[in-house]
């Protein structure tokens, strides 16, 4: 079979060939289980589509508005400041409480690398466009806009005033309290 090596005619095309259409993680090897409609075990309402346990996203969320009232900023304090201090919090509470799907420190490199080297490819154009799909507590979306005002702050100290780069970030947040 595709998953030993050999592909067999059907399944040529069908890259999940190797994995059954089982639901259940603990069945048996290769037998079959029997389970009724009402015995299922349903997704806690609570965990939400893009939710892992129940509470999390909103611990995360407690966390980091905790941890910045308690050290205001400085009314000076940039705003890629202000965003550097949001990412660090979200790391240290995915670090230190509960694992999260992030960008996280450790792809925050590639990501960066990549904006860097398609920015400036871009800056003639009258409008350069990021599209972040699959968006989950807006980590990447801060870290995006933190990078992307780098970049700019950056290229206006190399340019004059009129060859700035500008940019407008929009993010959409469906659920109202997490906005």
């Amino acid at each position: 079979d595709i998953c030993n090596g050999t592909m067999g005619e059907d399944e040529d095309n069908d890259p999940f060939a190797c994995f059954d259409s089982s639901d259940d993680d603990e069945s048996d090897a290769g037998q079959a289980e029997t389970v009724n409609e009402d015995e299922t075990i349903k997704r806690e309402p609570g965990n939400g589509v893009l939710a892992f346990h129940a509470g999390t996203e909103i611990a995360l969320l407690h966390h980091v508005q905790t941890e910045l009232a308690k050290k205001q900023h400085a009314e000076d304090e940039s705003t890629i400041d202000r965003a550097k201090r949001v990412l660090d919090l979200v790391d240290s509470y995915c670090l230190s409480r509960h694992w999260m799907m992030h960008v996280g420190p450790e792809k925050a490199d590639p990501l960066r690398k990549f904006i860097g080297d398609s920015l400036p490819e871009h800056q003639q154009d009258e409008q350069f466009v990021i599209v972040e799909l699959g968006t989950y507590c807006g980590y990447s979306s801060v870290f995006i806009a933190k990078t992307v005002l780098e970049h700019s702050l950056k290229h206006e100290i190399e340019t004059t005033p009129n060859d700035a780069f500008s940019f407008h970030i929009y993010s959409v947040e469906v659920v109202e309290k997490f906005a």
